[in-house]
């Protein structure tokens, strides 16, 4: 079914997701809920930050943690039980933090802080420049570009087959510091990427995953709900604005991009049609800048046949888009397990939170990077179709590394084949 055959009119349903972009997680008049004298501030170990609308949620303390499959039976009515006693136990608007893995067989981690504060990006700059600190050096490990490469042709072989119509696969590189401080790098992602939606989320055991994700998997108000799939990319030229154009109006028209972002807003469409009485799909992708990035976007809205549908079941089926698996989605992921030679755990999940009435802001986790005890994992991760040259893969995940590349005050990767 092509998405231009089941988009439906409805300007009513626009103006709505534009309202709860504005009323997530509204204070209810509870003027505790923006009082920062509740919180000491950003400590990596205790503190999550994740986007809501937009702007951001800054959290404290833990009131419970667990960790758990997301194809667990009953999972969704546990997260609402977990939510309800939160908010029995005293704490003010409980919210559950989530992090979802690309594979839905390993845990994801949840968690209820006991403090939540919503602000604006201004103010969580402020907050991070008070408790920054300069880090030590980085140093680069090894990236494998050539092993990347090798991969991507393994990859384009299996792409002759039938069955197979697309693959995500990703890369992971290492990095090393003696005093790595995440206040500062938080910092850095906040000012060099405005646009995108920076998070961090600690584990238990000392590990922080946090990034600067430009993607949104799930936004939902009610029975109103959004998502924004990126397919199809290129790096933008910021020494030439002529030229940046130019080459933005090349990613518009590619034939390979335009493919491999239909074959992700197809797989979206048909999953949600069953769900939805309004579904609202662009007949064409527009444009979508990031600091370094072009990418091709297209903004989905739909409104909710049953508006008590848990979020995780809308979040079990979107995830994983072909996006960040392939298409179709069982033979991509087997394709990637044997592939890929690293876990990608969280790459390519998803990282958010929700309230007690379900609404919530899912974004996917691109551009993110592992850190724990002075060791950074980076990924990066690049779209293969049929068409796809290894060279220009690489050179895609190449500039997908330099968002955090940038955030930590390293180069850009520039190897080639």
């Amino acid at each position: 079914m092509c998405p231009a055959d089941i988009c439906c009119s409805a300007s009513q349903l626009t103006d709505d997701l534009a309202a709860a972009d504005n009323m997530l997680l509204a204070p209810s008049g509870n003027p505790r809920w923006t009082d920062s004298k509740l919180l000491q501030g950003y400590l990596p170990a205790q503190s999550c930050i994740v986007a809501a609308g937009s702007q951001f949620l800054l959290t404290h303390g833990c009131y419970a943690q667990f960790q758990l499959p997301t194809n667990s039976p009953g999972l969704a009515l546990l997260l609402q039980d977990k939510l309800a006693a939160a908010k029995a136990d005293g704490v003010v608007e409980p919210v559950l933090i989530q992090l979802i893995p690309f594979d839905p067989g390993q845990n994801a981690s949840f968690l209820i802080p006991r403090q939540v504060e919503r602000i604006g990006a201004d103010k969580l700059t402020t907050r991070l420049q008070q408790q920054a600190k300069t880090s030590a050096p980085l140093r680069l490990g090894h990236n494998k570009a050539a092993e990347f490469t090798r991969q991507v042709r393994q990859a384009v072989q299996l792409l002759q087959q039938p069955k197979l119509k697309k693959l995500v696969l990703g890369r992971a590189i290492e990095c090393h510091s003696e005093q790595l401080d995440l206040a500062d790098c938080l910092l850095s992602l906040l000012q060099q990427n405005p646009g995108a939606a920076t998070f961090a989320v600690p584990l238990p055991g000392g590990e922080v995953w946090f990034g600067a994700s430009p993607e949104l998997l799930l936004a939902r108000h009610g029975n109103q709900i959004r998502t924004q799939p990126l397919a199809g990319t290129c790096r933008r030229d910021l020494t030439d604005l002529t030229r940046d154009q130019a080459q933005a109006e090349v990613l518009r028209h590619s034939p390979k991009d335009r493919y491999e972002h239909q074959l992700v807003v197809q797989q979206i469409s048909e999953v949600l049609a069953p769900y939805c009485k309004i579904l609202q799909v662009p007949a064409e992708p527009s444009l979508l800048a990031t600091s370094r990035l072009w990418h091709l976007a297209s903004d989905i809205q739909a409104e909710l046949v049953n508006a008590d549908i848990p979020s995780l079941d809308i979040l079990q089926l979107l995830h994983p888009t072909a996006a960040v698996c392939g298409q179709p989605t069982a033979a991509a992921r087997e394709a990637i397990r044997q592939i890929e030679t690293y876990q990608r755990d969280f790459f390519c999940g998803a990282v958010g939170w929700q309230d007690l009435a379900g609404n919530g802001q899912w974004q996917v986790m691109i551009r993110c990077a592992r850190a724990k005890a002075g060791q950074l994992t980076l990924y990066a991760g690049a779209g293969i179709v049929s068409a796809s040259e290894p060279a220009a893969e690489l050179a895609e995940t190449n500039a997908k590394f330099a968002t955090m590349l940038g955030a930590l005050g390293l180069p850009e990767l520039t190897e080639a084949c």
